[in-house]
């Protein structure tokens, strides 16, 4: 017995699909939406030949469903629908939910499910979904929300006889309550209602708090910073002395100014190896990136922590003599940090509350050596 595998009670005439496998406990989600537990010994699987061989009064299987749809679709000249792979939370109760893979196409779709946490990956589910057909993936709890891993989809497209190969759909997905909560809409196929997100959209996922492999985590800033080298006044080592950053000689600078059209490309040289950051930095998130709506606070901590180091160091190599950070109020851990890391750096004279008139108890005035 598996998960999703639809089964009969041997002593009742309730019949459902199993959610969850916990020993010879198998938890059973019947259709009036309750989940019940029942002892392994008590249920059968369900025959996906049953309904060809006797009939039923129930509803037709789902293969035979999914058969009867294509071929009145082919006998009617319809269009194969390419579009319509859904994930679907249902609830079961105020805290269960039961996620549903949703296949609201005519492709066959190959796929692995798993979960991420702190780089780890773990498996859920793999398969081939038949077309117009759902699955249970994975049995979550709002109680837990916060804390819910990041779901990874590698979903492949499938029929049979000639078609032109399609673009696997590769995604990370990771769920925001601003957003999810506010999804409640009667899904595709299971025709209930359900928290619904689309996996193959048009549009970017991130309207959804879906979001491609390359967009979780990210820790990119500008091109400027990244080859910055806050040693400038240390010896280069002769191993690396091609890749280092050539110490400025005035000397030389005031030689070559006067010479003909050579001013502006000295210049040039000078400044491109760091950018002079601003008198005042906003080290909102929002400001930073437009992707703050898909990181962990921990992560957007990190991304505002790396922010300050760099543009301080920036302002340093550039010669400023004090830098405002601009960190709001919040919590007051961004605020502490960079506290704690201004009283250890060996060039900052002091620091201070910046301006209280202007900025209230929000931003942070550093002075440099």
């Amino acid at each position: 017995m598996n998960i999703g595998d639809k089964v009969r009670m041997l002593y009742g005439k309730e019949e459902g699909i199993i959610t969850a496998i916990k020993g010879d406990i198998i938890e059973i989600a019947i259709e009036d939406g309750f989940s019940i537990p029942v002892m392994k010994r008590e249920i059968v699987i369900i025959s996906p030949d049953e309904a060809k061989v006797f009939g039923t009064k129930n509803q037709p299987n789902q293969k035979e469903t999914s058969d009867s749809i294509k071929s009145s679709l082919q006998a009617n000249n319809a269009a194969f629908a390419q579009k319509g792979i859904f994930l679907a939370f249902v609830p079961v109760n105020d805290q269960k939910l039961v996620l549903y893979l949703v296949n609201n196409t005519d492709w066959d779709l190959p796929f692995i499910v798993a979960k991420e946490r702190n780089q780890n990956i773990s498996g859920l589910a793999s398969g081939a979904l038949k077309a117009r057909n759902t699955i249970i993936i994975d049995e979550p709890t709002l109680k837990d929300f916060e804390q819910w891993d990041v779901y990874i989809f590698q979903i492949m497209y499938f029929k049979q006889g000639y078609f032109s190969l399609k673009t696997p759909i590769n995604k990370k997905v990771r769920f925001r309550a601003s957003n999810f909560f506010k999804s409640k809409q009667i899904a595709p196929i299971l025709s209930k209602e359900a928290y619904t997100f689309q996996l193959d959209k048009d549009e970017k996922l991130t309207e959804l708090i879906l979001t491609e492999t390359q967009n979780i985590a990210p820790n990119v800033l500008e091109n400027a910073d990244k080859n910055f080298d806050k040693s400038l006044d240390k010896k280069e080592d002769k191993s690396t002395e091609n890749n280092a950053i050539k110490p400025i000689n005035l000397a030389e600078i005031k030689e070559k100014m006067f010479e003909k059209n050579n001013f502006q490309n000295i210049v040039s040289e000078v400044v491109t190896d760091f950018s002079v950051p601003k008198y005042e930095i906003d080290l909102h998130i929002e400001i930073l990136t437009s992707d703050y709506d898909l990181m962990r606070k921990e992560e957007i901590l990190a991304y505002q922590l790396n922010v300050f180091e760099k543009k301080l160091e920036n302002a340093l190599a550039a010669g400023m003599s004090e830098i405002i950070f601009i960190h709001g109020i919040g919590n007051g851990v961004l605020k502490s940090e960079i506290h704690k890391r201004a009283s250890k750096h060996p060039n900052i004279a002091f620091y201070e509350e910046a301006q209280k008139s202007k900025f209230g108890y929000g931003a942070t005035f550093i002075k440099f050596k």
